[in-house]
């Protein structure tokens, strides 16, 4: 997790703020460890992303009252697999990865996405064997380039280049889908915490986009 001097500017301050919310959802979407069956039902993930979103430099009002107390680590396990993994009928009712919500190819939505990460020298992990339009390995991107950023607002350098790579990548992938999930996830009664963990994810890109596109804007201070 980064770690800011108080005393550092308030962009800095902005940035790393956004920097752990993503890190924290982006660590929300892979099968449930113990560990983070243990954060859920003893309040400290809601904690934490209130704490997270209280930071911010724009409001962001989360329900985050689905994500304390759910029920045993098997429970959690099992609605994850009818959620997003395996389903009922062998094929998940809300898959987490963004090709199965756009129109055309999602060969072409995943070239789209290498792109990106190869543009920034970045390549898929081996051991977590995720494909490139999963949602916790777009969550990861997007916290990588919001570290980046951070570490130039630090050295006193510009963060233009990776403020753009972010609206890019938001607004023509990670925000565009995860409302379609949410409703999915709706449409299939999703327990929680998952249905809360995603309305999170949903809501925080939504606006993040909407904060950069604003500090991106002429009359927006640098």
């Amino acid at each position: 997790m980064i770690e800011i001097d108080p005393s550092h500017s308030p962009a800095a301050l902005d940035s790393a703020a956004r920097c752990r919310l993503y890190s924290l959802l982006a660590g929300s979407f892979r099968f449930p460890s113990p560990d983070f069956h243990e954060l859920l039902h003893g309040g400290g993930y809601r904690d934490s992303l209130r704490a997270l979103a209280s930071g911010l430099p724009y409001r962001l009002t989360l329900a985050d009252d689905g994500l304390a107390g759910p029920g045993g680590y098997v429970d959690l396990q099992a609605e994850y697999i009818r959620l997003f993994d395996v389903g009922s009928k062998g094929r998940p009712p809300a898959p987490l990865y963004e090709g199965e919500y756009r129109a055309g190819s999602r060969m072409q939505v995943m070239e789209d996405l290498v792109r990106f990460y190869d543009h920034f020298g970045l390549s898929l992990s081996t051991e977590q064997r995720e494909l490139p339009d999963h949602l916790t390995v777009e969550l990861e991107f997007l916290h990588y380039l919001t570290f980046k950023e951070t570490a130039a607002l630090e050295r006193g350098l510009d963060p233009g280049a990776y403020r753009r790579a972010q609206i890019d990548f938001l607004a023509r992938h990670a925000s565009r889908w995860p409302r379609l999930l949410r409703a999915k996830v709706r449409e299939e009664r999703g327990e929680p915490p998952f249905a809360a963990l995603v309305d999170a994810a949903d809501e925080f890109l939504r606006a993040d986009l909407a904060y950069l596109r604003g500090l991106a804007s002429p009359a927006a201070p640098g």
